[in-house]
């Protein structure tokens, strides 16, 4: 495998998980890699990630909503929510609001009955239950103090990481093909082959060569090891009487 091509594949791995933090979501790409020979993991991890960025770069470009999709249906959820929440004004001048939520399942307002209070900004919005710090999205208690004002669809409260022209930001590199046998560079040097006298025969596995001290030697006695278990000398925990 050519070095100039280990390089570029490195490079656009680092960019994927350094610009979108998708570390997590990258591991469902490569399933079913690991068991393959060196070369063809490279290989093929290589062009699943082309995939990637291709797949998610064109559903960007064709999408036509104001903030990703992901975005839209929460925010949609939380209109819908809204609308079972009742806001109350305190404060014009500074837009403070106490949003009575009504409980789940029940048919009215009550003493038991959740309150919030929010505090709507030009740019910025503040809301005990700290949803909106904590995901950049306007929660329900936020937009239904938005519907009060009119005009005011909270918008303005929704990061602008999530916006569409930042999604089409994050899939617009591509990565190119590169060509295998054609362009590379011979490696000059001595042949290293692996020490045939090194190789591991023996099925099993290998036996420890860790130095025992006082720890193991309590576990000890006349020289066996004691079942984790009932704790007894003579056999282990996958022959032990106690669990048949």
């Amino acid at each position: 495998m050519q070095i100039g091509v280990l390089k570029t594949f490195e490079s656009h791995v680092r960019y994927t998980i350094m610009t979108t933090n998708i570390a997590e979501a990258f591991n469902n790409v490569l399933k079913g890699v690991r068991g393959l020979p060196l070369c063809a993991i490279i290989e093929l991890t290589f062009y699943r990630t082309a995939d990637y960025f291709r797949d998610r770069g064109n559903a960007a470009m064709n999408c036509s909503t104001r903030f990703a999709p992901k975005v839209e249906q929460i925010i949609s959820r939380r209109r819908s929510k809204a609308h079972f929440h009742r806001s109350r004004i305190y404060d014009l001048a500074n837009n403070d609001f106490e949003v009575m939520c009504r409980r789940r399942y029940a048919s009215g307002y009550s003493a038991g009955d959740t309150v919030q209070q929010c505090q709507l900004g030009p740019i910025e919005v503040k809301c005990t239950c700290n949803k909106p710090k904590l995901h950049h999205i306007p929660c329900s208690h936020v937009l239904a103090a938005c519907r009060d004002i009119g005009g005011n669809d909270g918008s303005q409260y929704v990061s602008p990481y999530f916006t569409i022209e930042a999604l089409r930001s994050t899939w617009l590199p591509k990565m190119r093909s590169f060509n295998i046998g054609t362009n590379y560079k011979a490696i000059e040097g001595p042949k290293w082959v692996p020490y045939p006298r090194a190789r591991r025969t023996d099925p099993g596995r290998p036996r420890s060569t860790r130095l025992q001290g006082d720890m193991d030697e309590a576990d000890a006695v006349d020289g066996l090891r004691r079942c984790k278990l009932c704790k007894q000398p003579g056999h282990d925990r996958r022959t032990c009487p106690t669990r048949q």
